[in-house]
């Protein structure tokens, strides 16, 4: 027979009861929302300032001379990026610990870090698609180039989350 807790109470020493594998509590979805937009402007600074150092190079083939070319687009779909991932950290984590909770399981991070990593370019590559299709495909790889290396930050500071 399955008994019921108080809506806020739960089984100690359960998983999902609102603490990591350690014991100590989860980060909050705030807390989380603001780590994930710090990575995501980390990654366009650093994607940035290696499009500028490509940019130095004499003779270059055709795509990287795109991307050497690209440190505006970079630099302005980067900011586009970390708000966005703002809030879609914020979003995603308190989805997933309400989730762990409920389904008495330990918190996963590889959900926020593939929202952190696809849902901005998406947006914005359907957004640009309806507006403006001849632009869409360079939004959209701009935003990959800035958000694929976010997603990979937080997957090395994930850890720090649970």
């Amino acid at each position: 027979m399955m008994t019921r807790t108080p809506a806020g109470a739960s089984d100690p020493g359960m998983p999902g009861d609102g603490a990591g594998r350690t014991g100590r509590p989860l980060a909050r979805p705030a807390r989380v929302g603001r780590i994930a937009g710090a990575l995501t402007a980390v990654a366009t600074l650093l994607v940035a300032g290696l499009t500028l150092l490509v940019g130095l190079a004499d003779g270059l083939p055709f795509v990287l001379g795109w991307f050497a070319d690209a440190t505006l687009l970079v630099l302005v779909m980067g900011g586009i990026a970390t708000l966005g991932n703002l809030l879609v950290g914020a979003l995603a984590w308190r989805s997933e610990t309400s989730a762990a909770q409920r389904d008495r399981r330990p918190v996963r991070t590889w959900p926020l870090v593939g929202f952190v990593a696809l849902t901005m370019p998406i947006v914005v590559y359907v957004v640009a698609v309806i507006i403006t299709q001849p632009v869409s495909l360079v939004l959209l790889i701009g935003l990959l180039l800035v958000c694929l290396p976010a997603a990979a930050l937080l997957a090395a500071v994930a850890r720090l989350l649970r």
